[in-house]
């Protein structure tokens, strides 16, 4: 063999050398991004998790989702004394934007009601706003709430709680809710 040759094959290995270092090197840095991807997917996940245990943590908006799903059930209010039984009746009118003034006399749990709907919609408008930035997936909140989103669709829950939730800033929170049901002609 001569040195031509020697050389020819040298530049060959040298070659194939390079194409095969630069496949690996291009398959472990697919398999980083996937890895990345996994581990962005997880971190979503789990912030989700975090959000929906905090609103079951949180009495105020706890007593809010357990108020869709009851009617009648009295509830522990902060300062420690309980609540008269709230009928869905009795909410929807203590929710009203015209006329919100209240006595302890005439509606004593009225103000504890609409604290309720007001944390569970600022917590709930905080959710809508991470699904829209990416920073929470809506598949990972979408089984705990579907529910109690369905129930705030109902013509006469939505019909109170859209007033309320517009008055007071909370569209993140209507809009929440129509990612489960169209809202239909606006209450």
């Amino acid at each position: 063999m001569e040195i031509a040759q020697i050389e020819d094959w040298i530049a060959i290995a040298a070659a194939v050398f390079g194409i095969v270092v630069a496949i690996k090197g291009l398959a472990e840095f697919r398999n980083s991004i996937a890895e990345r991807r996994r581990e962005l997917r997880w971190k979503k996940a789990s912030t989700a998790k975090q959000l929906i245990d905090e609103i079951r943590a949180n009495g105020l908006a706890a007593a809010a989702l357990k108020m869709l799903d009851w009617d009648g059930a009295d509830f522990v209010k902060p300062d420690g004394t309980r609540s008269q039984p709230i009928h869905a009746s009795e909410r929807r009118k203590q929710l009203r934007v015209k006329d919100a003034y209240f006595s302890d006399d005439d509606e004593p749990d009225a103000i504890f009601v609409r604290d309720c709907f007001d944390r569970l919609m600022e917590d709930v408008s905080l959710i809508e706003n991470y699904i829209k930035i990416g920073l929470i997936d809506f598949a990972d909140v979408e089984p705990f709430f579907r529910y109690y989103a369905e129930l705030a669709a109902e013509r006469e829950e939505r019909a109170c709680l859209a007033p309320f939730a517009r008055q007071y800033g909370y569209q993140p929170f209507l809009d929440f809710c129509d990612r489960f049901v169209p809202a239909g002609p606006k209450a």
